[in-house]
Formats: C-alpha cells, structure tokens, sequence
C-alpha cells in the first residue's frame, strides 16, 4: 500500500490557517476574508479542504444581513 501523501496547503489555505491561528475567536468565510483584504479571496472550497484535512473546524453561527441566515465560523484545531 502507497503511503499517503503529505498535505500541503495551497496560498490561500496557509493566509486562513496564518488568520486562524492569531483570531480570539472562531471566525466566518466574509471576516476572514475582511482581515486578508486583497491579499486572497477565500472560497468555501479552500476552508472545505481544510476541514477535510481536520486543520480547522466548523461551527453553525447566526449573523445578520439584509436577511438573516446561518453560517459556518472556522477556528484552528489545536
């Protein structure tokens, strides 16, 4: 049987895990890519790579907008 590869994070994976790393609290898709700015637009793909991987977690949060809706907020595991 192959050994299984190493995962190695993309850019954009590695800005959320730097993000993640140094955030008080869990935090969502839009605040994370608020705090990187023009540095990476973050997908929910790369946040689902990253679940997968069992780097960060994901947690149901309610924010408001126009409407209000459920999102998932991400925190690193430790």
């Amino acid at each position: 049987m192959a050994d299984k590869k190493e995962f190695v994070p993309s850019e954009v994976c590695q800005k959320v895990l730097d993000v993640l790393k140094n955030a008080s609290e869990p935090m969502t898709l839009d605040q994370i890519n608020a705090k990187l700015g023009e540095d990476g637009l973050v997908k929910p793909g790369h946040v689902s790579t990253l679940k997968k991987q069992g780097l960060i977690t994901a947690d149901k949060v309610t924010v408001e907008y126009t409407a209000t809706k459920e999102v998932n907020a991400y925190s690193i595991v430790r």
